[in-house]
């Protein structure tokens, strides 16, 4: 799971442009019959399954090799390696601490009435959905069908996926606004890196990328699905019922998600503040969510040390960090999210 914008721009891309999303990702179907036939991600379609997860592992230990190169690399690896349990504990807790607020925002976005459980478990299994698609594609596409088999209408289900993302938008913004006036500033640098220029030009090449394919996937017609998910907004702020849950989820995920990112860095012995780390994870995350990689993978780690060198913690404590911090988010969560999406599937769910 990854808090950012693209939900939103794969739920628009969804709403009114199926036939695009699913040349993109199978799974997202347009009737029962393509649902029945592809309801997975791997069903008669392991290959392709595999191939992507190769790739995507690949281009991380790019990624990974990237950020641990040069003159920092030895201190980097020897910081991971001693890094405290206790801390590692705690930033596996955060992460999964993610998963159960967004499910809270899922039911608030959701109309009909939604079972705890499987919404949580629908968010785990995102998880490996997530990272096999362009950014948001692959969980937007399994919540949907979620939806769908929890008895909601196709157009309901994609309004309250978008509902959901922009809502996580709306609190995103609102956050980076409210902590901004308690930040440090940057240009603090006790250890910039060396390949500072390079770790900038990959996430703006990553980023351009996406506007790219954003906007060739986001289609022409998405002044319905915007009005459509402002009328529903409008109306979820007015049941307190609804509202609550929404915003308070989305909340949870992005306090979450700040508070795993702090524990990676406490756990390899960096006291940034906290103010700065949750700057920096609200500034990188939202840079990296046009990524058109999972999860926003290369933009969102080279964002981060980028940005946690800019607020005084080393180069190679960054890394380091970043590293521990998104094999805990962002890996660690597909193994089960394959149990939880093969369990969803056998149960009929999706």
């Amino acid at each position: 799971m990854f808090d950012d914008a693209s939900p939103t721009f794969a739920a628009l891309t969804l709403a009114s442009s199926p036939s695009e999303a699913r040349s993109m990702y199978p799974a997202v179907g347009t009737g029962a019959p393509e649902a029945r036939a592809d309801a997975g991600l791997y069903q008669g379609n392991r290959r392709r399954t595999i191939r992507q997860l190769v790739v995507l592992i690949v281009f991380s230990l790019v990624v990974t090799e990237l950020l641990f190169r040069a003159d920092r690399s030895r201190s980097a690896v020897r910081l991971v390696r001693s890094a405290s349990p206790g801390w590692l504990v705690l930033c596996v807790a955060a992460t999964a601490i993610t998963y159960a607020m967004a499910a809270i925002g899922m039911i608030g976005a959701t109309r009909s009435p939604l079972r705890t459980g499987p919404a949580f478990i629908v968010q785990v299994a995102s998880a490996f959905t997530g990272r096999l698609a362009p950014s948001g594609l692959g969980s937007t596409a399994l919540k949907v069908r979620f939806l769908e088999r929890s008895g909601v209408r196709r157009a309901d289900a994609v309004a309250s996926i978008t509902l959901d993302a922009t809502a996580g938008l709306i609190v995103h913004t609102l956050a980076f606004l409210a902590i901004l006036p308690f930040f440090g500033g940057i240009g603090r640098d006790l250890d910039p890196p060396e390949d500072a220029p390079i770790l900038i030009g990959l996430t703006v090449a990553l980023v351009l990328a996406g506007i790219v394919m954003w906007a060739r996937i986001v289609p022409h017609r998405w002044k319905e699905p915007v009005r459509t998910t402002r009328n529903t907004l409008i109306a979820t702020l007015r049941m307190p019922s609804r509202a609550a849950p929404l915003f308070g989820g989305s909340a949870g995920v992005t306090i979450a998600h700040t508070i795993a990112l702090c524990c990676a860095l406490r756990s390899v012995g960096a006291t940034t503040p906290i103010v700065d780390i949750a700057i920096v994870y609200l500034g990188a995350a939202a840079i990296a969510s046009i990524s058109p990689t999972p999860g926003g993978l290369g933009a969102f780690e080279a964002a981060l040390v980028t940005g946690l060198s800019k607020v005084a913690t080393p180069a190679s404590t960054a890394a380091a960090a970043v590293v521990v911090y998104r094999l805990i988010s962002f890996w660690l969560p597909v193994f089960p999210g394959a149990l939880a999406f093969r369990g969803l599937r056998r149960r009929g769910l999706i």
